[in-house]
């Protein structure tokens, strides 16, 4: 499946445990997507759990995309992370960080 940048467009909310962890805010303009990375400042984790997460938020922009196939390749503030949009999906699109 090849994707249109468009099609990566809306409010993307990354969960864990039940916490909504990262806001990712996609929007394509002349066929340029740009956008946001909003996450908490510090996530502090025990045994593979959250153990805690500062009030304090901070956001980065999303430097440098790259659309292939199914998947979404974002920079953000130096990390690659890739988003792919599976369908049909049972479950919204997710985040993997590399």
């Amino acid at each position: 499946m090849t994707c249109a940048a468009s099609d990566f467009d809306g409010t993307w909310v990354h969960r864990v445990q039940g916490r909504n962890i990262f806001k990712l805010e996609l929007t394509t303009v002349d066929g340029r997507i740009t956008g946001s990375l909003t996450k908490p400042r510090q996530i502090d984790f025990s045994d593979g759990e959250i153990w805690h997460i500062t009030a304090e938020h901070i956001t980065r922009r999303v430097q440098q995309t790259n659309v292939k196939g199914d998947s979404l390749e974002l920079k953000i503030n130096g990390d690659v992370l890739t988003m792919v949009i599976v369908i049909p999906s049972p479950i919204p699109p997710h985040l993997v960080s590399e």
